[in-house]
């Protein structure tokens, strides 16, 4: 049985993420979500504007109305990349893949698991939608799934982003 194990932040879940992960249910037969959270920090901020329970939730709806099967687990940022390996490497199978769009993740995790940087399909990244919810372009609702909108509305996303 072969795992991958999808890194990401997803401030918030958009279409890119989406994508990954139906490719992920295709070509493998388990997938752990793994949501990356900072330790000593507050939890929201103006580049983490919601919280890890509400980017589990969106992950649930989207998995669900996929009918993508997937176990969540949340990792903190210890600060230090050997304890934030090993707590890590604890959660998961050690013949699984990491799948993530982030290049240090892969390098550091490259040493004792197989690896596979995301290839965009989709021409979008977090930081430019959480730009555009900033600055009240409506853009980026293209860009997010739209059983999330509600959710992201009702949480006020927006206000929050300006502090």
């Amino acid at each position: 049985m072969t795992t991958a194990v999808y890194i990401g932040r997803f401030q918030p879940l958009h279409n890119g993420h989406i994508s990954v992960l139906k490719e992920m249910s295709g070509k493998f037969d388990k997938i752990i979500i793994v949501i990356g959270t900072p330790k000593n920090k507050p939890e929201i901020d103006s580049k983490n504007p919601l919280t890890t329970a509400e980017r589990k939730k969106l992950l649930k709806i989207i998995l669900r109305d996929l009918q993508i099967k997937a176990k969540i687990t949340v990792q903190r940022d210890v600060g230090v990349e050997k304890v934030w390996k090993g707590e890590l490497l604890q959660k998961i199978p050690k013949n699984s893949v990491i799948v993530s769009g982030n290049q240090d993740v892969l390098n550091f995790l490259g040493k004792s698991h197989r690896t596979i940087s995301i290839k965009k399909k989709i021409p979008i990244n977090a930081t430019t939608i959480r730009k555009w919810i900033r600055s009240d372009n409506g853009e980026w609702k293209k860009f997010v799934p739209k059983k999330t909108i509600p959710l992201l509305m009702k949480w006020k996303m927006s206000e929050r982003l300006h502090g």
